[in-house]
C-alpha cells in the first residue's frame, strides 16, 4: 500500500484516459477535489474539432461539472453541505443546478447508478459524463470523465457511460482499490 501511495494518480491514469478517448472519440480528463473545487490533473484531448473548455489546473466548480458532481456523490451529507456553503450553487446556465434539494436528489441518484452527468450545466451545448475513483481505502480521490458537444454523445450514452465505469474502475484498481464482490465497481 505504501508503494502504491507514491505513485502519481496522473501516471496511473494517463493510459486509462488515452484508451477511453480512443473509445469514445471524445476529450477526457481526471480531476481532484481541491477544498470547495474542481482541479484538472490531467487531459487527453479528443479527435474532434470540438474542444472542453478543461486545462491542467483549471478550477471547476463541483456542482456544475460531471467529475465534480461523481466527486461529491461519493462524499458524506456533511462534507457536501461544508463545501456547499464555502462554494455556494451558482448558476451558469438556465440547467445548473441551484438548490440544495434538487443536489441531493441527483446526487443520490448518481451514487447508486456509479456516474454522474453534466447535461449543459456549466456551459450550453455541453455534456460530460463521470465516475468516481477510489483509493485502496475506499475513499473517492478522483473522477474520470469525458466531455463533448451534446450532438457527439447523442444515441451513444449507453456506450459512453460504460467506457467511462471502466476506466474509472481500472484507474481505481491500479491504485488498490478492491471492488466488494456483490457490488459492481
Amino acid at each position: 500500500m505504501k508503494a502504491l501511495d507514491q505513485v502519481p494518480l496522473r501516471d496511473v491514469a494517463e493510459p486509462e484516459l488515452k484508451k477511453l478517448t480512443e473509445i469514445t472519440r471524445l476529450g477526457s480528463i481526471i480531476a481532484v477535489l481541491d477544498g470547495h473545487e474542481l482541479v484538472c490533473i490531467h487531459k487527453i484531448e479528443g479527435p474532434s474539432e470540438i474542444r472542453i473548455a478543461s486545462y491542467i489546473g483549471k478550477r471547476s466548480p463541483l456542482h456544475a461539472t460531471g467529475t465534480g458532481k461523481a466527486i461529491l456523490s461519493q462524499l458524506a451529507k456533511e462534507e457536501i453541505g461544508r463545501i456547499v456553503e464555502i462554494a455556494g450553487l451558482p448558476a451558469f446556465t438556465p440547467n445548473t443546478i441551484t438548490t440544495v434539494s434538487k443536489l441531493h436528489k441527483e446526487l443520490a441518484r448518481f451514487r447508486a447508478c456509479g456516474y454522474a452527468v453534466d447535461d449543459e450545466e456549466h456551459g450550453m451545448g455541453i455534456r460530460g459524463i463521470a465516475a468516481p475513483v477510489f483509493d485502496h481505502d475506499g475513499r473517492v480521490i478522483a473522477a474520470a470523465g469525458v466531455g463533448g458537444a451534446v450532438f457527439e454523445l447523442e444515441n451513444r450514452m449507453n456506450e459512453v457511460i460504460y467506457a467511462v465505469k471502466a476506466c474509472a474502475a481500472n484507474i481505481s484498481e491500479a491504485i488498490g482499490f478492491r471492488a466488494p464482490r456483490n457490488q459492481p465497481a
